[in-house]
């Protein structure tokens, strides 16, 4: 249910995000040097709207669903695996209530809205083929307009979407 990536883990991408508060947040920073990482693609089922509030605002509504929590738990757990198994001492989960594990989470780990690290790196619709385009990417009512990256997609591909994006151009071109 989800695809893992090994990912770089940036210095700069990392520390701004910290991944808990004060002493246990520099101890993380002051082990980088040692950190591997890994993430998991998930083709979510929830889907999310985002709408302006107040002040022109964008107000994000994405709501968290066990099918979806469930595969990134198991995620956890076999990364940790992984890692353990591969002579770390330790792994860090982006989990509020768990960080530095020495065994794998158990399958009660919480999920709950707010108590994991998530984030979007390819973001997926706003402007479907066959709503707001045409079928080869063309804003409807528009001769000239075209949009060509992953806001064409109606969900998210569960996999990196860089050469669906460079397909997709080049056809559009």
């Amino acid at each position: 249910g989800y695809v893992v990536e090994g990912v770089a883990v940036q210095p700069v991408a990392f520390s701004v995000q910290p991944m808990a508060d004060g002493d246990l947040n520099e101890e993380i920073l002051e082990r980088y040097r040692h950190l591997a990482g890994a993430l998991s693609l998930i083709r979510s089922k929830a889907r999310g709207s985002i709408t302006l509030g107040p002040g022109g605002r964008a107000v994000i509504d994405y709501p968290t669903i066990a099918e979806d929590t469930d595969r990134l738990r198991h995620f956890y757990q076999r990364m940790t695996e992984l890692y353990l198994k591969a002579g770390a001492k330790r792994v860090l989960l982006g989990h509020g209530t768990e960080r530095w594990v020495t065994e794998p989470p158990a399958d009660d780990l919480p999920m709950v809205a707010g108590g994991f690290y998530q984030y979007a790196a390819h973001l997926f619709g706003g402007a479907c083929r066959g709503t707001t385009l045409d079928g080869d990417g063309r804003v409807k009512g528009h001769k000239n307009l075209w949009v060509l990256d992953a806001s064409a997609f109606p969900e998210a591909l569960g996999v990196n979407p860089q050469i669906t994006i460079a397909s997709l151009a080049r056809l559009g071109a």
